[in-house]
């Protein structure tokens, strides 16, 4: 399947995939984002990949990184 073929390509890259992991905020620092998950965890990335799945919640931090929405 495509979604196997993405995570076989994924893994050999070295690059951590989380997933159902509610991010409440993300803040550009330096070159890092400073993520803050809905459990409290704190996380240091070097990029951010985002899929919402048609979910609106997101558009607060990504609007605050300058990104906008169409409805």
């Amino acid at each position: 399947s495509i979604i196997a073929c993405l995570l076989q390509q994924v893994r050999q890259l070295g690059i951590e995939v989380w997933t159902e992991k509610g991010v409440i905020d993300c803040i550009k620092e330096n070159e890092c984002f400073l993520l803050t998950l809905s459990n409290g965890e704190t996380l240091v990335a070097d990029a951010v990949l985002v899929a919402t799945g048609g979910a609106s919640k997101v558009g607060g931090w990504l609007e605050k990184l300058g990104h906008s929405f169409n409805a």
